[in-house]
Order: structure tokens, then C-alpha cells, then sequence
């Protein structure tokens, strides 16, 4: 018999990509007369590779969605939009 396997990961990888897609189609929309990029970041520590990203291609503003983490678990886990947020040498928006 062979083996029946499912991924949340990848499922959840497609839902997230999809989301994504969705906004940066709404924020080319209302800034038209701004270039917006975006970023996947796949490494271990992605508030360290998205600040480092900044620095480096000179952005003006990052934008990162919060997934509504409680303060106990920032505390204990951290945070990729509060680490980004306080470390960040440019403005940073975090939406909701």
C-alpha cells in the first residue's frame, strides 16, 4: 500500500503567496506613482535578512503585516515586525 502524506506547509506556503499577491496588487494600485517591491525571505533569522535588504538597495519605507502575536509570546519567541520595527533605520509601517 503505498503512503498518503499531506503538507500544511505548502499549503499554507500557497495561502500565504496568495495573500501576498492580493496586497501588492492593492498597494500598485493606490501607489501609482511609487515603486513597490517585494520580498520573500526564506532565511532563519528574516528580520536580520529584511533589515539587511533595506540597508543594502536604500528603501525608503518597509512594510510587514503583523500576525497578531500576543506579548507573552514575543517575549518568549520575538517577533519578525517588532524586531524590524525597533532595529530598522528607515520608517517602518506595520499592518494588521
Amino acid at each position: 500500500m503505498g503512503t498518503v502524506g499531506y503538507s500544511i506547509n505548502k499549503e499554507l506556503e500557497r495561502d500565504n503567496r496568495e495573500m501576498l499577491q492580493k496586497y501588492q496588487s492593492r498597494a500598485k494600485k493606490v501607489l501609482t506613482h511609487t515603486h513597490v517591491d517585494v520580498m520573500e525571505a526564506k532565511a532563519n533569522d528574516v528580520a536580520e535578512e529584511v533589515l539587511r535588504t533595506a540597508d543594502k538597495e536604500n528603501i525608503d519605507t518597509i512594510v510587514v503585516g503583523s500576525r497578531g502575536i500576543s506579548e507573552a509570546k514575543i517575549f518568549l519567541l520575538g517577533s519578525v515586525s517588532y524586531k524590524i520595527s525597533h532595529y530598522a533605520r528607515r520608517p517602518v509601517v506595520i499592518v494588521r
